[in-house]
C-alpha cells in the first residue's frame, strides 16, 4: 500500500517501532525494498515511545497520521490532533486488543479520540458505526491482495491442503488445526497437508507431528513470492481460527484460485467465504471439517466451481487495487480537512490515555508523580526504621 500511494504522488514516511533485530523483520525488509522513507525506534516505555514519535515529526508534520494499531501512535494522537493533524486507526481483528482500541480511542476521552477508523471487515466497521460517535469517519476498507496472473489447477491425484499463518494457539488454534489436518491425511487417501508459518507454538507443533508420526509437513515461513508459488501448487487453504478480521492468507489463496475451508465465525470469513459458493464453511474442527475435505475430493466439479468463484470474489471486492483507491479517497478527504499548524507541542510531562490491560505488552508506563512520591515515602520510612533499629541496639549495648 505504501508503494502504491508513493507512486500516486503521496509523500509517504514510516515511523517503525520494533522488537528485537530491525533488519530481520519482514515489515522492515518490505519497506526497504519498496524504497519507503523509514525511521525506526526500538520499543521502550510508553512515554519514551510517544516522545520519540512526536519529535520525529515536529519539524515537518504530516497532513495525516495513520496510527494503524500501534499503541504509541494511538497515544500520541491527542498531541497531533491539537496541532490539527487527523489520525486514523485500523481495526484488523475481532479480539480483546481491538475492542480495547475502541474503548480508549473511539469511545474514550474526546482528546484521545481518533479522527477516522478503518475496519478491514464489514462486521468490525458496523461495530464502530453503531457507536454513533460524533465527528468520526468510519470506513470499510479490506486489506486487499494482489491478483495472481496464474492460478491453481484442479487436483488430479492428490488434494493438497495448506495452512498459512502464525503458529499460535491464541486465535489460530494451531494445535487443534494440526490435529485436524493429521486426521484428514490419515483418513482420506490421496490428501496431503502443509503448515506454512512460524510462531510461539512452532516447537509444540513439531513435537506433536513427530509424536503422531504424521505425514503433515511443517515447512516454515516463505517470502511473498515463494508463498504465492506454493499456493498455486495447492488446492485448499484451511483456517480454523476462533476469530479474524479479513485474513490476508485466505485472500491471497483465493486470488490464486485456492478454495478456502474455514471455521464459521462472525467476522471477516463470512464476507470472503459464502458456503458452497466461494468456499466451504465448517462448524467444527472434527467430523465437519473432514466431511468438507471429502466433498472436495469426491463431488464432481465442486472444486472447479468454488475455485473460479473464490477468484472472482477477490477480483470484485478485495483486490489490492480496489483497497488502494478507497484509501486514497479517505486520505484526500482528511488531508483537505487537515488544519496542520506546524505547532506540535511536547509537554514536559505527557498526559496519556488511561492504561488498558489489553495493551500490556505495548504500553509500559513509567511511575506517575503520585507513585514516585509514595515510593520515595516508603523508602524513607524503611530507612528510618533501619536507623531507628541501629540506635536502639546502640543504646541497649551502652546500658548493659
Amino acid at each position: 500500500m505504501c508503494r502504491h500511494l508513493q507512486q500516486q504522488g503521496w509523500d509517504v514516511r514510516v515511523r517503525l517501532f520494533h522488537w528485537g533485530s530491525l533488519e530481520s523483520g519482514i515489515v522492515y525488509q518490505g519497506l526497504q525494498s519498496d524504497g519507503i522513507q523509514l525511521t525506526s525506534h526500538a520499543f521502550a516505555g510508553s512515554e519514551s515511545n510517544v516522545r520519540w514519535l512526536l519529535k520525529s515529526v515536529i519539524s515537518d508534520p504530516p497532513a495525516v497520521l495513520i496510527a494503524d494499531n500501534v499503541v504509541p501512535a494511538l497515544l500520541a494522537g491527542r498531541y497531533l490532533q491539537q496541532g490539527g493533524i487527523p489520525t486514523i486507526g485500523i481495526l484488523r481483528s475481532d479480539d480483546a486488543f481491538y475492542h480495547a482500541v475502541l474503548e480508549r480511542f473511539v469511545r474514550g476521552k474526546r482528546e484521545d479520540r481518533l479522527s477516522a477508523v478503518v475496519g478491514v471487515s464489514q462486521f468490525l466497521t458496523n461495530i464502530v458505526r453503531s457507536m454513533n460517535i460524533e465527528s468520526l469517519d468510519v470506513v470499510h476498507i479490506p486489506s486487499g491482495t494482489p491478483l495472481s496472473d496464474r492460478t491453481a489447477t484442479a487436483p488430479t491425484d492428490t488434494l493438497k491442503l495448506v495452512y498459512v499463518g502464525r503458529l499460535v494457539q491464541e486465535q489460530k488454534r494451531i494445535i487443534e488445526t494440526t490435529h485436524a489436518l493429521h486426521r484428514v491425511v490419515s483418513e482420506l487417501p490421496n490428501t496431503s497437508a502443509t503448515l506454512f508459518g512460524d510462531g510461539s507454538e512452532h516447537d509444540d507443533v513439531k513435537e506433536l507431528l513427530t509424536s503422531m508420526s504424521s505425514p503433515v509437513e511443517l515447512a516454515g515461513r516463505l517470502d511473498s513470492d515463494g508463498l504465492r508459488e506454493r499456493l498455486r501448487q495447492s488446492h485448499a487453504i484451511v483456517l480454523l481460527s476462533d476469530y479474524e478480521g479479513t485474513p490476508t492468507a485466505v485472500m491471497e489463496a483465493m486470488a490464486c484460485g485456492v478454495v478456502p475451508v474455514c471455521l464459521r465465525i462472525r467476522s471477516g470469513i463470512p464476507e470472503l467465504v459464502t458456503h458452497n459458493e466461494t468456499g466451504l464453511l465448517v462448524d467444527d474442527r472434527g467430523d465437519g471439517f473432514v466431511d468438507a475435505i471429502r466433498r472436495l475430493q469426491t463431488e464432481t466439479g465442486l472444486w472447479q466451481r468454488l475455485s473460479a468463484n473464490a477468484r472472482k470474489r477477490i477480483e470484485e471486492g478485495f483486490s489490492f487495487e480496489k483497497s488502494a483507491r478507497e484509501w486514497e479517497c479517505l486520505l484526500r478527504d482528511l488531508s483537505a480537512r487537515s488544519r496542520c499548524t506546524d505547532r506540535i507541542t511536547i509537554p514536559t510531562r505527557l498526559k496519556l490515555a488511561a492504561l488498558h490491560p489489553a495493551f500490556a505488552q505495548e504500553d509500559q508506563r513509567s511511575p506517575g508523580v503520585l507513585e514516585e512520591s509514595l515510593g520515595r515515602l516508603r523508602r524513607a520510612i524503611s530507612r528510618a526504621r533501619i536507623l531507628g533499629g541501629r540506635l536502639k541496639r546502640n543504646l541497649f549495648n551502652r546500658t548493659r
